[in-house]
């Protein structure tokens, strides 16, 4: 397998999702489908479902590393024909109790989507996943000052063309200027030299 060692992100990326590349946890899961009621006797198979896929999971771990395992799982009630995904599964051991709280946690997660809490009926599971999550620190930029007085200095201005007959003319401004609270009356041309 290859490691990317190093990757550079201006300070004003141009794309945000830059950003949050550089402060998105690391995950890597597993998931297999097995379409289960959940019913107290199948508290065992889903305990070992889980046991596998974390024990999956770790073979591709560096020894030492500190990681945290995050389960849960998509389900639906029964008879539906579309998932509620990602319902929270407690840790540890699965038995009945922990079952419980599955579906529990699966009628919070599905009301939460949808508006709607049925208790009465049966919960499926489908897809058990399992996600080792290497926790990333975070960028923490510093927020802009506000402007004293007055506003930002403008570049000049440059004329907009159109299709049309007329021609209309912009502000320019330059984005690394801009302060926070910063007003800019249109029509206006904001550069900025990391994005098109």
């Amino acid at each position: 397998r290859s490691r990317c060692k190093l990757v550079v992100v201006p300070p004003d990326p141009g794309l945000f999702s830059a950003l949050g590349l550089l402060s998105a946890d690391q995950v890597l899961s597993a998931d297999r489908s097995a379409y289960t009621v959940l019913t107290p006797d199948r508290a065992g198979e889903v305990d070992t479902l889980f046991a596998e896929l974390e024990a999956e999971l770790r073979e591709h771990l560096d020894p030492g590393r500190g990681v945290r395992i995050v389960r849960s799982f998509d389900g639906r009630l029964l008879g539906q024909a579309w998932e509620t995904p990602f319902a929270p599964v407690p840790e540890g051991t699965i038995d009945e109790a922990a079952l419980r709280t599955m579906i529990s946690t699966f009628h919070d997660t599905y009301q939460a989507r949808s508006g709607n809490r049925f208790e009465r009926m049966p919960v499926e599971a489908v897809t058990f996943r399992v996600a080792a999550v290497f926790d990333t620190q975070k960028v923490d930029y510093p927020r802009l000052a506000r402007r004293a007085s007055g506003g930002p200095r403008s570049l000049g201005t440059a004329a907009l063309s159109y299709l049309g007959e007329w021609e209309s003319s912009a502000t320019v401004f330059e984005r690394s200027e801009l302060l926070a609270g910063d007003e800019i009356p249109g029509p206006a041309i904001i550069r900025e030299p990391n994005s098109t």
